[in-house]
């Protein structure tokens, strides 16, 4: 999905679908979610999440994942 503002591409989150072989239902897993540095702290983050869920939810999921390192100081993952 990607955010736009004016018809600019301000932000985007990219996702995995992961189905399990034995499961009817999927796991999203987020690879990357980003907003150019102009629009942080704007909530385009968050609303490129909540839409998220319900995209996952239609589709059938019932857990939305994303990898985080404390090491890496990915504190917004985190949160």
């Amino acid at each position: 999905m990607a955010a736009l503002k004016n018809g600019t591409d301000i932000g985007g989150i990219a996702v995995y679908e992961l189905r399990g072989f034995e499961q009817e239902l999927s796991k999203i897993y987020i690879y990357d979610l980003a907003v150019s540095a102009p629009h942080r702290h704007e909530g385009i983050a968050t609303t490129l999440i909540e839409e998220l869920k319900t995209v996952a939810a239609e589709r059938g999921s019932y857990v939305i994942v994303v990898q985080a390192d404390t090491g890496l100081d990915d504190w917004p993952a985190i949160a």
